[in-house]
């Protein structure tokens, strides 16, 4: 269990996450939240528990899942 309570080999593996590029922008975020289970905020990267949160003055979290999955 992580500090929240949450079992971290419950949570989605990042590592796993594959985004088809091929996909329109719209499909790849949609495909990528389905890979996540729903919640792109709260994952795994082996036995870690990583929890995303955002600066109010930094990148939009939109911001950073574009330049995550840009063909950049």
């Amino acid at each position: 269990m992580d500090a929240e309570g949450v079992n971290v080999h419950s949570l989605p593996e990042i590592r796993s996450i594959k985004v088809d590029k091929s996909l329109p922008y719209d499909e790849r975020i949609l495909d990528y939240v389905r890979q996540m289970r729903g919640n792109p905020y709260h994952f795994r990267c082996g036995k870690f528990s990583i929890k995303v949160s955002y600066n109010k003055n930094g990148l939009t979290f939109e911001d950073s899942l574009r330049k995550m999955i840009s063909f950049n």
